[in-house]
């Protein structure tokens, strides 16, 4: 957590035994900062300078390193409170405070398992029981410490393996608790490759590794029609394989018995890593004998010819399943791939509003600031992206939001730009409904809680844009009357005019507009996320929401929700008054 608008930059990491540590900056020189610690009545305890290497610091000043603090408290025990200053500034992390249930620690990734040391701001060693916690409320792994022999501290180690649902599940940003007391945290990305290279109704085989913990032995169940019928490790030699992955064996192979309707009835198989419900290999996968396939292309040609569909649709229906009762009769069955991933649909519609990040400081504080103002924290989670940003204000002003309730910061080593650095977000967003924002965007009173009333109205739904005073054809009060400002009104008061006349109206557009677009959990799983080949962006959500309305999948804008959007805004010398809006027409669609 930095300190926003004062000349030094900072944060007091914790304890290490006796140690304590973090890092300071000023803003202007390059003297190192002078840290002094003093107890709860001011008294001088210990002190020193921030001149320390810290290596991951180098961004924040044209390549410092030299900004951390590490300073002996003597006596320490006898303290109940100390403070923590640099250049007479209180670090935020102080004061610390010494006890029982206070912990300090760190860890790292190490092939697929969480290691790392904790200590408890006690005089005596204690060993608490570690657990790990995702982003999204799950426990990926639990264990507990022991005294740590390698270290002249006193403290506790620890080695936990990580749950299989970490691996193929996007980005993680993990909690670590020490006896339910959360002390440090930790990100992985934990990819799959592999290949399925048999399917039958009676066997499977293939290979697959995780690249980034090729030592760890994976395990797949096998699933027929949701009941588990085999177990396969992924094991086996496979040359092809170690040629890229040289410490990796993972070639799997299972046989289980023939289901009792095989020949009447498709099975339903899944394969999944062994409690994980991730769906591998873009299953789960439609198998059947070549009897089976055909009965069942038959019994959906005739509800297709007896469903109350046009002309030519019946056509495109039956010419595809004589086509595919050809195919059966000519060889062994179908082994068809299903949905990637089982639906998961909660009563709450949680919500991940992702903020891509790159430029102008002030209006994406004006952004993050009335996006935090309007959430419901409890269950809407705050996803900020910086793509690199040039500006040095940015970082600080980013890392200043960290602690918030239910706030992510992640940051892209190297500019990825807007394509990529989204997908990194909808890959974290896990099961959540996501709402992508532009950071020079402004939301208002009403907004989240409407553009999620409308998304959930009806099941076609996919996405949902928000109106805006800059935002093509979702412009108030037209494509081509773009606004800076309003003479008879605020945004504010615009948008709450438009909730109040608008409320859950909808209406059906051709596409989306990323600069404030909601996308269900169920499409954005279903269509894939933004195709990459967009590089900077520019049209990635026209081909993107093409991609879901091909599922069925409808989009459509909220009338109720305004949202201010300072974009590529053009005035023209003396038409203001010409661009002024009658806010009646805002109602004017709306039945009374």
């Amino acid at each position: 957590m930095g300190l926003r608008g004062m000349a030094i930059r900072g944060r007091v990491d914790g304890l290490q035994g006796r140690d304590v540590i973090g890092w300071a900056l000023a803003e202007k020189g390059r003297k190192p900062c002078l840290i002094t610690i003093t107890d709860e009545s001011g008294a001088l305890i210990a002190s020193g300078r921030a001149e320390h290497e810290r290596p991951d610091l180098g961004g924040l000043s044209a390549g410092r390193r030299d900004l951390a603090f590490r300073l002996e408290l003597p006596g320490c025990w006898q303290l109940r409170v100390f403070h923590v200053f640099a250049n007479g500034v209180e670090l935020p992390g102080s004061p610390l405070e010494l006890g029982p249930g206070r912990y300090d620690g760190d860890c790292m990734i190490d092939n697929g398992a969480l290691k790392g040391w904790v200590c408890e701001r006690v005089p005596q060693l204690s060993e608490p029981s570690i657990s790990i916690v995702s982003q999204h409320g799950v426990i990926v792994g639990q264990g507990q410490s022991s005294r740590d022999p390698g270290s002249a501290m006193a403290r506790a180690a620890f080695e936990i393996e990580l749950h299989n649902s970490c691996f193929g599940a996007g980005e993680l940003r993990l909690s670590v608790l020490a006896d339910g007391v959360k002390f440090t945290e930790a990100s992985c990305l934990f990819t799959l490759q592999g290949s399925l290279d048999l399917l039958t109704p009676v066997a499977c085989g293939g290979w697959l590794v995780a690249p980034d913990a090729p030592r760890r032995r994976l395990e797949i169940g096998i699933f027929r029609n949701d009941l588990p019928v085999a177990r396969a490790r992924c094991d086996q030699r496979r040359q092809d394989v170690r040629e890229i992955y040289p410490a990796s064996a993972a070639g799997f192979a299972a046989h289980f018995p023939m289901h009792e309707d095989a020949e009447l009835a498709p099975a339903r198989i899944s394969l999944r890593l062994a409690g994980s419900p991730l769906e591998l290999f873009n299953g789960p996968f439609l198998v059947a004998g070549g009897q089976a396939a055909i009965l069942s292309a038959q019994r959906a040609a005739r509800l297709a010819q007896a469903a109350d569909l046009e002309p030519a649709e019946k056509s495109v229906m039956q010419l595809a399943l004589q086509q595919f009762i050809a195919a059966a009769r000519t060889g062994t069955g179908l082994a068809a791939p299903r949905q990637a991933l089982p639906a998961v649909h909660s009563r709450e519609h949680r919500l991940d509003i992702i903020i891509p990040v790159y430029l102008d400081v002030a209006a994406t504080k004006d952004c993050i600031d009335s996006v935090l103002a309007h959430r419901f924290a409890a269950i809407d989670r705050v996803v900020l992206i910086n793509d690199a940003s040039p500006e040095p204000a940015m970082a600080a002003l980013l890392e200043g939001y960290v602690g918030q309730p239910n706030l992510f910061l992640l940051t892209n080593e190297r500019n990825l730009g807007f394509v990529k650095t989204v997908n990194r977000g909808f890959a974290f967003a896990g099961f959540n409904d996501v709402l992508l924002l532009n950071s020079d965007t402004i939301v208002f009173a009403g907004a989240f809680a409407e553009l999620r009333a409308i998304a959930h109205a009806s099941a076609d739904i996919g996405s949902v844009t928000a109106l805006s005073n800059d935002a093509t054809i979702f412009s108030y009060p037209g494509p081509d009357l773009q606004h800076a400002h309003l003479s008879d009104c605020s945004w504010a008061e615009l948008a709450e005019t438009a909730l109040a006349a608008n409320a859950d109206l909808a209406v059906e557009v051709p596409t989306a507009h990323g600069f404030c677009m909601l996308i269900k959990n169920e499409m954005l799983r279903k269509t894939g996320f933004f195709d990459e080949r967009f590089g900077r962006g520019y049209g990635e959500e026209n081909e993107f929401c093409a991609r879901a309305a091909d599922l069925g999948y409808r989009h459509v804008a909220a009338a109720g929700v305004f949202v201010q959007h300072r974009g590529s805004l053009s005035f023209q010398a003396g038409k203001q008054e010409l661009l002024a809006p009658n806010l009646s027409l805002l109602a004017a669609s709306h039945p009374e």
